[in-house]
């Protein structure tokens, strides 16, 4: 019996772990496919490029995918083979079982650091923005002035606006620092081939929870987690469009416009899309600049 709750109880898969005749090869198509597909965003981040993941079809980019995870594991049938092929047969099938089932057993923790994560870091960014700071010596400059004004400089710069109207954006990171406050934040994983998921770390429905958490949240690292928190917190107060998405590739304190569109966006204004607003969390609050 298969122990994830991404494999068990899927009856091809339960076949694949015990029967050679049920190897998954080039060429299958089902929702046994695209548990295969999900395993391998998740465990090792992989990137499924083409129809795969639409059509749950074992294509090439899924048997790359595959063969590369059994390269890095070296899980080869001595029986007949000295190297790894692109199959998923009793081995590959357990041992892939095996880390899901590890992995699943952490996701609450890591989704519960990303919550946490993104909080300080909504919370940091406000205060910085609102000027809240110990008070400064009698006739100096405090640094909660310092943070205002560097805050401003940013927002001018990755808002793409001379003018910014900080009291607005302060109110908005405090609504974004509430959304992600409560430790029940509702959140529900999302699976392929859901339309919705591709790429995505995350997604929400019509701004409102639950945050749906894709397979690449969990393969990617802590940091991505954080600010994909950031980024959907943004969303659960009303910034974004049901028409398109825009990601930037870098996050840092350059202005630029987002690289990557997703649908056809109604807006070309930064500050109507998620992604800008978990990019000036990241430069307010001083993290490492992307390379």
């Amino acid at each position: 019996m298969l122990r994830s709750e991404l494999f068990r109880g899927n009856i091809r898969l339960e076949r694949c772990a015990v029967d050679n005749a049920q190897h998954v090869v080039r060429g299958n198509a089902g929702d046994f496919v695209s548990k295969i597909q999900e395993a391998l965003v998740i465990l090792d981040n992989a990137l499924l490029l083409g129809n795969d993941i639409s059509s749950q079809t074992y294509g090439p980019s899924t048997a790359e995918t595959v063969l590369a995870y059994k390269t890095t594991r070296n899980i080869v049938n001595r029986a007949y083979q000295s190297t790894p092929d692109d199959i998923v047969g009793i081995m590959t099938i357990a041992r892939m079982d095996t880390e899901m089932a590890d992995m699943e057993a952490r996701m609450p923790e890591m989704i519960e650091r990303a919550r946490i994560g993104g909080f300080q870091r909504t919370f940091s960014a406000f205060m910085q923005v609102v000027g809240i700071g110990p008070p400064p010596p009698p006739g100096r400059e405090g640094p909660a002035t310092a943070n205002q004004l560097r805050a401003r400089n940013l927002a001018i710069a990755i808002f793409n606006n001379l003018n910014p109207d900080m009291d607005d954006i302060g109110s908005e990171l405090g609504d974004m620092r509430n959304r992600i406050a409560s430790p029940t934040l509702p959140t529900e994983r999302a699976h392929f081939p859901d339309s919705r998921v591709g790429n995505r770390s995350a997604f929400v429905v019509g701004n409102r929870i639950p945050v749906f958490l894709c397979p690449r949240f969990f393969g990617g690292n802590d940091e991505q987690r954080i600010r994909t928190m950031v980024h959907e917190s943004a969303h659960l107060t009303g910034v974004g469009d049901p028409d398109g998405e825009a990601y930037y590739l870098l996050y840092n304190s350059v202005n630029e416009d987002p690289q990557i569109v997703v649908g056809t966006p109604r807006s070309n204004n930064r500050a109507d899309m998620a992604d800008t607003w978990a990019k000036y969390v990241n430069a307010v609050t001083g993290q490492p600049p992307d390379r």
